[in-house]
C-alpha cells in the first residue's frame, strides 16, 4: 500500500520530459526516513512555480482567443481565474484551471443594494448565447482540442495543442453588499451559469482565495500544507475518495489555529492534528453541521456538500497512513509529537 501510494505521488509530481522525476527522487532521497514519513512530508510541498506558471500560460492562450472573439466589436466579457491553482493548494504538476468568462453587459446586485443602470435583457438568455459563442470560437481556433460542452457549469478543453485541461465557466458579476460598500474586487462575487438546469449559482471565489491566503500567512504556510496533504490522501486512495477537494480545503481552513501551529520539520504533527480534527468532526454532529466553507456560501456538510460517509472515508485514509508513520517512528523509539524531520 505504501509503495503504491508513493508511486501515485511520484506520477503526480514528476515530468518525464524535463527530468523532474530525477529531481523528485533526489528530494525524497534527502529525507532519511521510511516511505510513509517521506510521503507525508512530500505531499505538503507546493508544486514548482514553473509548472504553475505554465498552467496560467495555457489558460491565457484560451483567454486571449475568447477575448478577441467576444470583444471584437464591443466590450462584452472580462476574464478571471478561479480554483486550486489560484490559491496554491493544487497537488499536480499538470493541474486543471478554471477560466471565468464574465458578461459585462449587466451585473446582479445583492439586496438591499440598488441597481444604477437599466438592463432590459434576459440574463440567462444572454449568458447562454455567450456560452454558444465560446464553444464555436474554441472549436474554430483549437481544431485539435477536444471541446466538451456537455457539462452544465463549464466547457472543458483538453488535448491537442493544450498542455493543460481548461474549464471555461460562464458567469456575470454579482455585486455583493461588501463589494458595494468597499468597491474592492476581493469582495465581488459571480453568478455562474448552469446550462443543464437553466439556473445561476452564486459564488465568491475571490473572497475564498483571500481567506485561504490570509490564514495561511498567519500560520506560517501550514494551512496549505494540510490542504495538500488531505487532498493527496483523497487522490492516492483506491478508489479515489468521493469528498470534493473544495470541501477538503474548507475542512482544513476550519481547523483551530492550535492544530495548525507547527515549525518546519514538524509536518508529521500537522498530519496527526488533521486526523484528530477529522475524528472530532465524525463524533460531534453539532460541530460538523456548523462548519461553513470559507466564503460562507454554504455549510460544508449537507445537501450540496460533503457527507458523513465521505468524511469517514477521508478519516480512514488519514488514520491508516498515520498508523504506518507511527510504526516507522517506533523503530527508532520516536513519537510523532516529538519527531522532527529534516528535508
Amino acid at each position: 500500500m505504501a509503495t503504491n501510494r508513493m508511486e501515485k505521488l511520484r506520477a503526480r509530481r514528476t515530468d518525464p520530459f524535463k527530468k523532474v522525476a530525477r529531481a523528485f527522487d533526489e528530494a525524497i532521497g534527502r529525507i532519511r526516513e521510511e516511505d510513509p514519513i517521506k510521503y507525508v512530508i512530500e505531499t505538503m510541498t507546493p508544486i514548482e512555480k514553473e509548472y504553475t506558471d505554465n498552467t496560467f500560460e495555457e489558460g491565457d492562450r484560451v483567454k486571449d482567443q475568447l477575448d478577441k472573439s467576444l470583444n471584437a466589436y464591443k466590450s462584452q466579457a472580462e476574464f478571471r481565474y478561479q480554483g486550486s491553482v489560484t490559491n496554491d493548494t493544487h497537488i499536480r504538476l499538470y493541474s486543471d484551471i478554471d477560466l471565468l468568462v464574465i458578461d459585462t453587459d449587466f451585473a446582479s446586485v445583492e439586496p438591499p443594494g440598488k441597481i444604477h443602470s437599466l438592463y432590459a435583457g434576459d440574463p440567462l438568455v444572454e449568458l447562454k448565447q455567450i456560452r454558444t459563442d465560446c464553444v464555436a470560437t474554441l472549436k474554430r481556433v483549437f481544431p485539435a482540442v477536444t471541446v466538451d460542452s456537455r457539462g452544465g457549469k463549464c466547457i472543458s478543453l483538453s488535448g491537442g495543442s493544450l498542455r493543460r485541461k481548461i474549464d471555461v465557466v460562464i458567469a456575470n458579476w454579482w455585486n455583493t453588499t461588501d463589494y458595494q460598500e468597499n468597491a474592492v474586487e476581493t469582495f465581488r462575487g459571480v453568478k455562474v451559469l448552469d446550462a443543464s438546469c437553466h439556473l445561476r449559482h452564486e459564488n465568491k471565489p475571490f473572497w475564498h482565495n483571500f481567506l485561504i491566503d490570509y490564514s495561511d500567512k498567519r500560520l506560517n504556510g501550514n494551512l496549505r500544507k494540510v490542504c495538500r496533504f488531505l487532498k493527496s490522501v483523497k487522490y492516492d486512495a483506491e478508489p479515489v475518495l468521493g469528498i470534493s477537494s473544495y470541501d477538503i480545503v474548507s475542512i482544513a481552513w476550519n481547523m483551530p489555529d492550535a492544530d495548525l501551529s507547527a515549525e518546519k520539520g514538524q509536518e508529521l504533527l500537522l498530519a496527526v492534528n488533521a486526523r484528530s480534527y477529522l475524528s472530532r468532526l465524525l463524533n460531534n454532529e453539532v460541530l460538523r453541521n456548523s462548519l461553513k466553507v470559507p466564503n460562507g456560501m454554504r455549510t460544508i456538510f449537507g445537501e450540496n456538500g460533503a457527507s458523513k460517509a465521505q468524511l469517514s472515508e477521508l478519516f480512514a485514509g488519514v488514520d491508516g497512513l498515520i498508523r504506518e508513520v507511527e510504526s516507522a517512528l517506533a523503530k527508532s523509539y520516536r513519537k510523532i509529537q516529538e519527531a522532527r524531520v529534516s528535508y
